[in-house]
């Protein structure tokens, strides 16, 4: 089953954590994980998130799971490194690919996908996420309420 965001929150299981803010303007590696979800309101009964061959983001459907980095981009907005919270893209680590919503001028449901990335500096809308809030270690999609969190 294709993941559709607008209905589960994804959770990204931390591998490491190190910030290490550089000077640069491009995207760097603040945490590393893979991703699972939970369909509804119990986070505690985890699905792993895998990849099917036409990379779309799947869950219960027994595709390889992959490992993937929240990189935190200087160049956007609301960069808080001191507290974690951190704008920017989430990659397939080792590779220039990213996670997208696939129909982000669209309605719901959202859906993700692993495309080329874009910009290493500013990615498009559809590859930006937020990092960290008042829940703590939880990421979002920058244009709508798509939740994932790291354990």
């Amino acid at each position: 089953m294709q993941l559709s965001v607008s209905l589960l929150a994804l959770f990204v299981a931390v591998v490491s954590s190190a910030a290490v803010p550089r000077a640069s303007s491009k995207c760097y590696t603040v945490h590393k994980g893979y991703l699972a979800t939970f369909p509804g309101d119990n986070p505690s009964k985890w699905i792993a998130v895998g990849l099917n061959k036409k990379k779309q983001v799947t869950y219960g459907a027994g595709d390889p799971r992959f490992k993937v980095e929240f990189q935190s981009c200087p160049k956007l907005p609301d960069q808080k490194a001191s507290i974690d919270m951190y704008e920017g893209r989430i990659i397939v680590s080792g590779t220039n690919n990213c996670l997208t919503v696939t129909n982000p001028n669209g309605s719901e449901p959202f859906f993700l996908t692993i495309k080329k990335c874009g910009s290493n500096v500013i990615p498009p809308a559809s590859q930006q996420w937020e990092w960290g809030n008042d829940f703590g270690a939880v990421v979002y999609w920058v244009r709508s309420q798509i939740l994932l969190a790291i354990r």
